[in-house]
């Protein structure tokens, strides 16, 4: 019995080796941190600033962002960034300062320094000076703090409580002041540091006399900026030297950073600032002339526009922790303000390489000398490696241009062990040792355009290790001891396309090969290669990827294609057949391939993102992913997928390398703060404190802000004025309320809010008291009901016969005359919506029903066709106007005749007609476009007052897409429209389909 079994479980655990490898060891993951970059959201003019040069930023101690300018101060509200607030200034170039107690200050280079009181800034007259760079303040070993002002002209000053007074010692120091900051331990004392415009680095210890600092090797000249950081109980002076680069001080000596080490981009630093991350590990970020400068475990990292920053000059930056602990970082930049996230997030960009081409086709992570090694295969920019903390970039491999890389693979080969496989260019095949030498595979496949390596597995049959390669162009091949094998299913042509490969252990131990191909889904038995399921309605044209799930009892492959995933039950390899889809929809209808990690979460990457599957009770619950979330771009590549032993999902995308660590959730259970952020009476400013409304007074506005600090675009807002409305209003984005003519009383307004996550702020209730006037008090009001009454009740006896003669006179008169205007209105509608000459629907009426659908919830694929005149003009200058009215009719007609129930027939415009299809898609399409052709092609055209017939052509060009918003709506006309271009081009009297599909119908194009 034993011995039976054992090649059957031989080849379970050679299956389960493959799918996770190395699960059994300890593996250190790739450090995604390091790795990654940012995720920005920017802010520019747009979105309200008022100038695209921001110069500095901070976040008050309510959570309001302020912004400055060369000369305005600008506050964001959750939503937009506000001018018309009361932060507002004249002075130029504010720098504000938020002190320990909550004070905010501001620092400006010609009218000195001012203090908010709440409502405006309050100038502080006595500061000696009004060229002021920056107030700043330090915290003493005590935990008390002082507060200072640094001026460019006269020097250090100290804020008593009460009054500036000059410093001690102050004449000892340069008079041009940029930085302030102070240490306890550092170098064995309490040191305060100041930092100088031209003279550098000066510091004193304790009430002593001030020092330049000027240690071998330092050549600090402008000092902007110094951080002061604790790590390992240590204390650490971070300092920016403006044209000198990045210092660091700890008591070990000096380390610097800068464009002659190899370190930075630029020497010219701006600004400093500190975040944590979760594992208490320290990150210093730069705002730099190079971009946005991020320093961890003493590597450096640059990111720039290229990374999605509006601007490479970052002014000023600030790191705040949100109320739950997250590290928010506001950068101030040349383009604008940008956001981001300071600690490891769910999505990360971790390689833009191949962005300037088509992106990234290929990654492979690796388990590699207890680390983990990161392969990244991309269009024009060839292989890169990560290992040990370092990229390495090979634009040739094996003497070879590594261009249009397609496949990475680690399989098991004819050698001792595994190794990784690359296919790249037109037929080239590289294996790589484990010190990265790269040797040259000769290939049997034809160089052909358009010709690339698609997959490799390694594949065991009967106890021989086979590799098994699949082609753009020429189908697949196998190498079998050392010697490589065309294998074709009896149906291929001599140009055939087979794009993954799969292989499966059914419960009597034989292996069995799958494959997808442009013929169908492909099954190899050991003998022969047969096609188990040609292309159908089913299985539509184009597969893509394919992998092997066990679901419940049954062995499932998950494939992708260009009509959207399609699973098929392979339990029994020999009758596989497809399963009902009953998946929740995908955002996009190419669906290149479907990957399972070792919790059951099943991912599909598409061309508008990645679908995340997570199993329920019920089936599946649905998330998709975007660039919103961190991808670095919404369309994926073929075959470019891989989950690690961590179950993190690697994508490579049109802009490049992305991946998700579910691991890096959390949940966010944190009501955000709602805030007032203006209240307006008849257009003025009114006090939040007493909100009365004078009788005089028609108009209240209040605007609220709820100050989210993660996807603002999706906070709700919903209000209801207690004592005047029944029910709130609808959730909604607005975040405003206005009332005009509110009749005399007390009211509650009672605002509420809910963030992207679901969390509901606390709410908000403002009472608000409408005084009436004189005439209406309850004497007045009663006085004027008794004479009401009273001239009621003469004048209803006057008038009450008059009124029972005329009634029913009247109630005709209206009923004719209202049956007569909703004719009238029906007619005019009707009309409208309706080509007068060839009794279609119009131009007006075919956006309409587009738009609709576009604003529905229900997303749906529409074909649409477009239908123009051969030769019009001439048919319309050889036979007149009539003629071509009557040639517009009879297309109407063969329109009609080729058109189904369901579709919507239009008149364009001129001599285009246009034909829309709901839930259909391009095949369906394309038979109609087709029949019209024809139809027309057989009619008749008599030109009126003669007995000359004649006959014309018309083009076609078809489009369909998935309707999910008014951008899809443009993109199917715009797509339909290209299509009918390319008929004009193609000779007329024919038909062009608009697809992502080349012309072969063997898949995209990702060249």
């Amino acid at each position: 019995m034993l011995k039976f079994a054992s090649p059957l479980l031989c080849a379970i655990l050679l299956l389960a080796a493959s799918a996770v490898p190395a699960m059994h060891q300890a593996i250190e993951p790739l450090p995604l941190f390091e790795l990654a970059a940012p995720a920005f959201t920017t802010f520019t003019l747009h979105d309200g600033l008022p100038a695209s040069v921001m110069t500095g930023v901070i976040v008050d101690r309510e959570g309001f962002v302020l912004a400055s300018s060369a000369n305005n101060i600008v506050r964001y509200d959750g939503s937009h960034w506000e001018t018309d607030t009361p932060y507002a200034s004249e002075g130029t170039l504010p720098t504000l300062t938020l002190r320990h107690d909550g004070s905010l200050w501001a620092a400006f280079r010609d009218t000195g320094i001012a203090r908010f009181d709440g409502s405006s800034w309050q100038v502080r007259a006595e500061f000696p000076t009004g060229f002021v760079r920056r107030l700043a303040e330090t915290r003493n070993a005590d935990g008390s703090y002082d507060f200072w002002g640094l001026s460019t002209d006269r020097g250090l000053f100290h804020f008593d409580g009460q009054q500036w007074q000059e410093a001690t010692g102050n004449s000892q120091l340069p008079h041009d002041l940029l930085s302030i900051n102070i240490t306890h331990r550092l170098l064995g004392g309490e040191r305060l540091w100041v930092g100088c415009g031209n003279a550098g680095l000066w510091f004193r210890e304790g009430k002593g006399d001030w020092q330049r600092f000027a240690p071998p090797g330092f050549d600090g000249g402008q000092i902007e900026d110094m951080l002061v950081t604790h790590v390992d109980g240590k204390e650490q002076l971070w300092i920016s030297a403006f044209g000198s680069g990045l210092w660091r001080l700890d008591d070990s000596g000096l380390r610097k950073w800068s464009m002659q080490t190899g370190d930075l981009q630029t020497n010219s630093i701006y600004a400093l600032a500190e975040s944590t991350l979760d594992d208490g590990q320290t990150v210093i970020w730069l705002a730099s002339r190079a971009g946005l400068v991020r320093v961890y475990k003493d590597r450096v990292r640059t990111f720039g526009r290229e990374f999605g920053l509006p601007s490479e000059v970052i002014r000023d930056l600030k790191v705040w922790n949100s109320p739950d602990g997250t590290p928010v970082l506001w950068l101030a930049t040349e383009g604008g303000m940008a956001r981001a996230l300071a600690n490891v997030t769910p999505w990360s960009t971790l390689s833009l390489l191949g962005s300037k081409g088509t992106g990234v086709f290929a990654v492979l992570v690796e388990p590699h000398q207890g680390e983990e090694r990161l392969w990244v295969g991309a269009d024009q920019d060839g292989v890169a490696v990560y290992e040990h903390g370092i990229w390495q970039q090979f634009e040739t491999l094996a003497g070879r241009r590594a261009s249009a890389v397609r496949a990475i693979r680690k399989i098991a080969d004819d050698s001792a062990g595994q190794s990784v496989w690359i296919g790249f260019g037109e037929n080239e095949l590289v294996r790589a040792s484990e010190s990265l030498d790269f040797k040259r595979i000769e290939a049997p496949w034809p160089v052909l355009p358009g010709q690339s390596v698609l997959d490799i597995q390694g594949v065991s049959l009967g106890g021989t290790r086979e590799i098994w390669i699949a082609t753009r162009k020429s189908g697949l091949y196998r190498m079998r001891h050392g010697a490589w094998q065309t294998m074709s299913p009896p149906e291929a042509s001599q140009d055939w396309r087979s794009t993954a490969i799969t292989t499966q252990v059914d419960d009597k131990g034989r292996t069995w090969l799958w494959a997808t191909s442009s013929l169908g889904l492909l099954r190899y038995d050991g003998e022969h290669l047969t096609l188990a399921l040609p292309l159908q309605d089913k299985l539509k044209s184009n597969l893509l990827g394919i992998s092997l799930f066990a679901d419940a009892d049954k062995s499932v492959l998950w494939i992708g294609s260009n009509n959207g995933l399609v699973r098929v039950d392979v339990s029994d390899p020999l009758k596989p057949h497809i399963l009902a889809n009953d998946l929740p929809a995908s955002p996009d209808p190419v669906v290149y391939d479907a990957l399972r990690d070792s919790k059951g979460r099943i991912y599909l990457c598409t061309n508008n993102g990645v679908q995340l599957l997570t199993p329920s009770t019920t089936g599946y619950a649905s998330r998709i992913f975007t660039r919103r979330d961190g991808m670095p771009h919404d369309e994926c590549n073929t075959n470019a997928r891989f989950i690690d032993s961590h179950d993190r999902y690697w994508t490579g995308t049109l802009g490049g390398l992305g991946v998700y660590d579910p691991s890096a959730e959390r949940q966010d259970l944190q009501p955000k703060p709602l805030k007032i952020t203006g209240i307006w009476i008849g257009g003025q400013p009114a006090d939040p404190e007493r909100i009365e409304l004078q009788p005089a007074q028609r108009n209240l506005r209040i605007k609220f802000a709820l100050l989210s600090w993660l996807n603002n675009d999706r906070s709700r807002f919903r209000s209801q004025l207690i004592g005047d409305e029944s029910e709130p209003t609808p959730w909604s984005a607005s975040n405003d309320r206005s009332f005009n003519h509110l009749p005399p009383g007390a009211y509650t307004l009672r605002i509420e809010a809910m963030d992207y996550a679901g969390n509901a702020s606390r709410p908000i209730d403002i009472p608000i008291r409408v005084i009436p006037a004189w005439w209406q008090t309850g004497v007045a009001r009663l006085v004027s009901i008794l004479a009401a009454i009273l001239l009621f009740y003469m004048a209803l006896q006057w008038r009450i016969r008059a009124l029972k003669r005329q009634r029913h006179l009247l109630e005709a008169e209206v009923a004719d005359r209202t049956r007569d205007l909703n004719q009238a209105n029906a007619r005019l509608t009707e009309l409208s919506l309706r080509d007068p000459l060839t009794g279609l629907a119009n131009r007006r009426k075919l956006h309409q029903v587009l738009q609709q659908d576009s604003a529905s919830n229900d997303a749906r694929s529409w074909s649409l066709i477009f239908i123009d005149v051969d030769h019009f003009k001439d048919f319309n200058d050889r036979y007149g106007h009539p003629a071509g009215d009557e040639a517009l009719r009879v297309v109407a007609s063969a329109m009609l005749q080729c058109a189904p129930a369901h579709a919507l027939l239009a008149r364009y415009g001129g001599e285009e007609f246009a034909c829309l299809l709901p839930g259909s898609t391009n095949k369906d399409a394309r038979e109609v476009a087709e029949c019209m052709r024809v139809t027309m092609r057989n009619r008749q055209v008599a030109v009126p007052g003669s007995s000359v017939l004649t006959q014309l052509t018309i083009s076609a060009g078809v489009a369909d897409r998935v309707i999910s918003g008014s951008e899809d709506f443009h993109v199917l006309l715009r797509n339909a429209d290209k299509a009918l271009y390319a008929a004009k081009a193609s000779g007329r009297d024919c038909v062009s389909v608009h697809d992502a599909v080349r012309a072969d119908g063997s898949g995209p194009e990702k060249r």
